[in-house]
């Protein structure tokens, strides 16, 4: 995201190399941190931070708000954060470091003379530090917020009218709280139920702030509040032609392979019966530090409406819990990740919402790799699988795309004891003569952050060894990255797609 100068005339930005010399996986060490003036010729901007020459890190930088600190964060996977700064009323325009080294995450607000620090240092539900910006050392940063002993985890942080606000997740669900800029709690902000808000947006020097709220079946809304009053009204919402009163959601724990509590939403009409007969789609992700909260998805409502039901698995490798759940689904623990969407599945047919037979499971990204996974593992448990552009041959994932930047969350197989856990769940190592659920691979042809031949090879692979009759698809978006198609008609178009084959399957 780029970060815009204090009065408006230019932006930092990070830019990435097209020279088609240097290989796509080693581009991100090449990327470089510039400063754009409007009006000017991109070709001279000036640059603020070289390239670093490692293509597992990334880096970029941020101004505070009074335009006086420069913050420059240079990200070593997800689990470390490097953060030197700028004092841009200073002659020197030399960063100095205010935290290197530590195996641990930073984010950092300068307000009034203080830096305000976000981090999960020896606090994996994390902590709010404050220092003076004149004595930033390490030794001088105070705890002013202490890791909650309730489990909750601070999601995020802001200052809003001389007021420190903060985003809890407790159990998967948000939680706002104002406190003082020395960590005293003033008051919680009332949310309108079980949902998800992205934090409060607003000015250090402004009383008015806004928080957006949605849900699985709320759609998402803004609301204004006061901080001085904590006074909230409804200020916008989406208006979206669904009946989300038929439906209900549920909160669901089950037990994984390895007996730890896992969490579940499970979004269903309204007086379902328990009889295994509901077609149910299970979806997660699990990796990267990366919740699945209760967002609103508009797109499950023509799935639900039709009858089916729909689960999201919070499983290890987010960020659900703290870095604890994180670590414990990342490398050498990626396993526990795809245990832990075996046993929801199982959990969904033991507790009577659906039977394998009725059952699909959906992921993207690293949520592709999570169902490439559980359906070689477990394919007498599904009856079809949607896999969108995914990683799947994970012995050589860091040769193409973006993959270098992924080395900290999977490891290399380049190191033969992270070979050995890599290969023996790396989905298409991983094919046998088997009788495989119905497959649709979604993939799109420019996708430079994940290599398409992922999908190919691996569509390839299933269609030699099936030894089921069921139909192995492979559908190619032209012109289209990772994230997919920016025309609306085209991913409509594969929405329907997607549930032509859903429905086909499952029989709904």
């Amino acid at each position: 995201m780029p970060s815009w100068s204090k009065d408006s005339k230019g932006f930092c930005y990070t830019s990435f190399p097209v020279d088609p010399k240097i290989k796509t996986s080693e581009r991100p060490g090449y990327a470089v941190v510039r400063y754009h003036k409007l009006g000017t010729d991109p070709i001279s901007d000036e640059v603020i931070n070289d390239k670093t020459g490692d293509p597992t890190k990334s880096h970029g930088v941020h101004l505070s708000h009074d335009g006086r600190y420069l913050f420059y964060y240079l990200q070593q996977g997800w689990s470390a954060t490097d953060i030197y700064y700028r004092d841009l009323d200073s002659k020197s325009k030399e960063f100095r470091p205010l935290v290197v080294g530590k195996k641990a995450q930073y984010s950092v607000t300068a307000w009034d003379g203080s830096f305000y620090i976000l981090t999960n240092e020896n606090a994996p539900r994390w902590k709010m530090m404050k220092t003076s910006a004149k004595k930033p050392n390490r030794e001088n940063w105070k705890e002013i917020v202490p890791e909650f002993a309730d489990g909750s985890i601070i999601d995020g942080s802001q200052i809003i009218g001389g007021r420190l606000v903060l985003t809890l997740l407790s159990d998967v669900y948000s939680k706002l709280r104002v406190h003082d800029l020395d960590g005293k709690l003033i008051r919680d902000i009332e949310l309108p139920g079980i949902g998800v808000t992205e934090g409060m947006k607003g000015d250090p020097d402004s009383d008015i702030a806004y928080f957006s709220f949605q849900s699985f079946t709320v759609t998402p809304r803004i609301f204004k509040t006061k901080i001085s009053s904590g006074e909230t009204k409804l200020w916008a919402k989406v208006n979206v032609p669904i009946e989300s009163d038929n439906f209900k959601v549920e909160q669901v724990w089950f037990s994984s392979k390895d007996g730890t509590k896992v969490p579940m939403f499970v979004i269903t009409r309204k007086g379902l019966k328990k009889d295994g007969s509901t077609p149910f789609i299970l979806t997660g992700y699990g990796g990267f530090n990366y919740s699945q909260k209760p967002r609103f998805r508009a797109n499950i409502f023509p799935w639900l409406e039709a009858g089916g039901g729909y689960a999201v698995a919070n499983l290890r490798g987010g960020s659900e819990f703290g870095e604890g759940w994180h670590q414990a689904g990342m490398r050498e623990n990626k396993q526990n990740v795809f245990d832990d969407f075996i046993a929801a599945a199982q959990h969904l047919i033991k507790d009577g919402y659906t039977q394998s037979s009725k059952l699909a499971i959906r992921g993207a990204s690293n949520g592709g790799l999570l169902v490439g996974a559980a359906m070689t593992q477990r394919p007498d448990l599904f009856e079809g699988v949607v896999c969108e552009v995914p990683l799947l041959d994970m012995v050589r994932y860091h040769k193409f795309g973006s993959g270098m930047t992924w080395v900290p969350e999977y490891g290399s197989a380049d190191h033969a004891e992270e070979f050995k856990y890599i290969h023996a769940y790396s989905p298409y190592h991983q094919i046998r003569n088997e009788n495989y659920p119905a497959l649709l691979m979604l993939s799109a042809d420019s996708d430079d952050l994940v290599d398409p031949h992922h999908a190919r090879k691996f569509v390839a692979s299933v269609q030699h060894h099936t030894q089921s009759k069921q139909p192995v698809f492979l559908r190619i978006e032209k012109n289209a990255g990772h994230g997919g198609t920016d025309l609306i008609r085209k991913t409509i178009e594969a929405d329907v797609d997607t549930y032509a084959f859903l429905m086909s399957e499952l029989g709904l």
